[in-house]
Order: structure tokens, then sequence, then C-alpha cells
């Protein structure tokens, strides 16, 4: 008992830190709640099972909620890279053959070195609480490196890696019965029935599968899918009228397609596509008007209105470079998921208010619930927010926000 209250609170070796020059696969793994892996099953926290993997003596340690997959006592750190890629691969196919859900973060991260900001951690503790071989060197250095329980990671056994505590690893969501019951009294003024619409209850699963993810970057996308159906058949009242400038550019495609046989096709997808894209609001356009109207922003020319509007195009930015472009490499930040899950809140509230039928009020639903109190106070978090993390600052391109 003592052993796990350590784990707990200070961490483990992940290494072994002594020997040959030699490499471990560390890949952790969530499995979903109706994934069974019989092996398992008898095990209890920190015990392990070993089993041939590709040719490898591979080990399982069964964790609280996960298990860590470690492939040991490999030559070189190519070598490791090298089969920690056929896993991942592997283990992506199964889940499609097999419709098995085995959540895993890849690639692998680098050990924390000298510039780890948990460092006074790993290097503060009791000599006692090291392994014993783990002797303080002369300039006061007991390891080498850190990581995180939830990291893929490739460790360099014959060096000493502390493997940090896993609530360092991960954002806790501690919450109280007073809560619930506050957040369900809070709730009296719409509707019941609301809770049967199809809006409500499929953005509800994408807002709990996005809450549950490890991967901030799933997380940011789930969001979006959010805010996206919670968008469906909002009224973007000020739409332009492009009617008469489509029907031109619609003849002048029709003549070319009629004279180009050979490109007739890709003509009329292009026709098409420019009547789709500005014919009418698109998934998009739909977002931003009910952030707008859910965050109190009714004046689309106001200055909070152009705050926000940045906000939701860089946040849409996201999407499209990171599902659709190929560039889900750049890992959104905590905080900015903070604000948009809040952004989520607001809308969720601005669809129950409609289906309650009544307007939208900011004084009253969006209090305690979205996480503020008041436009500006939005307006002020998003000046802090704006051109950090991962964004970049991007300035929006409407080409490159979203596949409507």
């Amino acid at each position: 008992m003592l052993s796990k209250m350590s784990n707990f609170l200070f961490g483990r070796a992940a290494t072994g830190g002594n020997g040959p020059e030699r490499y471990t696969v560390r890949i952790p793994l969530w499995l979903a709640e109706n994934a069974k892996l019989a092996a398992l099953e008898k095990l209890a926290l920190d015990e392990t099972i070993s089993f041939r993997l590709s040719g490898q003596t591979a080990v399982i340690e069964k964790r609280h909620d996960f298990v860590v997959l470690k492939i040991p006592d490999l030559t070189s750190r190519t070598a490791a890279e090298e089969i920690a890629g056929q896993i991942a691969i592997g283990l992506i196919r199964f889940s499609a053959r097999k419709g098995v859900a085995i959540q895993f973060p890849f690639p692998p991260s680098d050990v924390a070195r000298s510039e780890d900001p948990n460092l006074w951690l790993r290097e503060g503790l009791q000599d006692s609480e090291y392994p014993s071989h783990w002797k303080r060197r002369s300039n006061g250095t007991i390891t080498d490196g850190g990581i995180f329980p939830s990291e893929t990671c490739i460790l360099p056994e014959h060096e000493r890696v502390w493997e940090y505590p896993m609530y360092f690893g991960r954002i806790i969501r501690p919450f109280t019965l007073d809560e619930v019951s506050g957040a369900v009294e809070e709730s009296d003024s719409f509707v019941p029935g609301a809770a049967r619409d199809p809006t409500i209850l499929t953005a509800a699963q994408a807002l709990w599968v996005a809450c549950g993810q490890q991967d901030r970057r799933l997380t940011c996308v789930l969001l979006i899918a959010a805010l996206d159906v919670l968008a469906q058949g909002e009224s973007v009242t000020s739409w332009p009228d492009f009617t008469d400038i489509l029907a031109e550019i619609r003849c002048l495609l029709k003549k070319r397609c009629d004279a180009d046989a050979a490109r007739s096709g890709l003509i009329q997808k292009l026709s098409q596509r420019i009547s789709k894209d500005f014919g009418k609001p698109g998934m998009g356009d739909s977002i931003r008007h009910l952030v707008l109207r859910a965050l109190g922003a009714d004046e689309p020319d106001s200055p909070e209105a152009r705050k926000l509007t940045k906000e939701v195009n860089e946040v849409l930015a996201w999407r499209s470079k990171l599902a659709h472009g190929g560039g889900f490499r750049k890992m959104p930040t905590a905080t900015e998921n903070e604000r948009l899950r809040s952004i989520v809140a607001a809308a969720l509230d601005a669809k129950l208010n409609d289906l309650s039928g009544e307007a939208y009020r900011v004084d009253r639903p969006l209090q305690g619930r979205a996480g503020g109190d008041n436009t500006e106070r939005h307006i002020e978090e998003l000046e802090h927010l704006s051109g950090r993390g991962h964004s970049h600052g991007s300035p929006f391109n409407r080409d490159e926000i979203h596949e409507r």
C-alpha cells in the first residue's frame, strides 16, 4: 500500500539506470470500456504479463485506468523507433479489423532533460524514494530525465529516467454533488422536452467524448464537432445575396463545359462547388453566427463581434489544418481547449433557449455555466489568448478554414 501511495505522490523509476546501452519502447494504451483483454482480468495494479510481439519479448503492465506496453532490451534507438512504428500501425489496423478501440499517443515524445520544468520534482525527493543503486552524484543530481505516464517514449534503459505521477500528466476535474445539484437547479428555465432533441443529444455525445480524451488534438476537433452539430439550422441573417453573380458564373461554366468535353466533368464539379460555397451559408458561417449570438455580440460590426469572429476563425482554421490538411501535429494548448469548451457551453445554452421558445439572454443563461459573466470578460480572455499556443496568430483565409 505504501508503495502504491508513493507512486501516486512522487512517481516511479521508468528505467533501470544501469547496464549497457539498451532501449525500451514504452506505449501507454487506453482500452475502451467494451474492449476486454482476458489476460488483464486477473492482474492487480502494477502487475505485468509477458508475451511475444513481432519476434520480441513484450510486457504489459496494468495501471489504474490504462496499461503500458513495453518492448525492452533493444540494442539501438533506431531499432526501437522502427518497432514502435510497426506496433503503432499494427494496433491501428487491428482496431479497424476487430472493432476494438485501443487509443495511444504517437509519435514518441522526447525524454525531458535539463530544461524540464518539473526538474524540481524528480531531483527533490528523498534518496530512499529512488532505486537503491541511483546514488546522488558529486554535482548533486540523481536523475537524467523525466517522462509523463501518458507519453509514448523511447526509454534509454542505461540512463536514469523518472516517471512523474499520473496527476502531473493530465487534467483532473474534481467535482462535488453540490455542483451537480446546482447545475440541475439552474436548468429549470429550459423546457424539459429539450433533452429529447436530437441536436442536443448528438452534441452531448461529441462533448462527452471530447472531455474524456487524453490527446488535446482530439479534444479540440471533437469540441468543434459539438459546435458544428449545435450550429445546424442556425439562421445566418447577414448572408449576402450572390444569386445574380452565381447565375452568371454558372452560365459561363456551362458554355465552357459544352466546348470542352474532356474536362466537362471537372467543370461541373467546379460549378457545384461554387454554388455550395457561396450560394448559402456553410458550416463555418453558421458556427460564427451561433457563437456571436451565444456570447451576446449581436452587432456584427462591433469591436466585440470582430474579436470573437477572429477567435472563431482561428478555431476553425485549427480544424481545417489538423483534421483535413494533415497538419494534426501541432498540439492545441490546454488553455485554448478550455476556452473552446466554454464557447461550446455558451452555444449549448443558446440552443436550449431556442428550444425553450425564449429569446436568448446573456444575463441569465450564460452566467455560471459558460465560464464568464459578460461579453467584455470574454473579450479580455480572447485578447489574452490570441496568437498564443500553436496557432501562431495565423491570419484568416476563407479558403483554408473549412470544407463546406
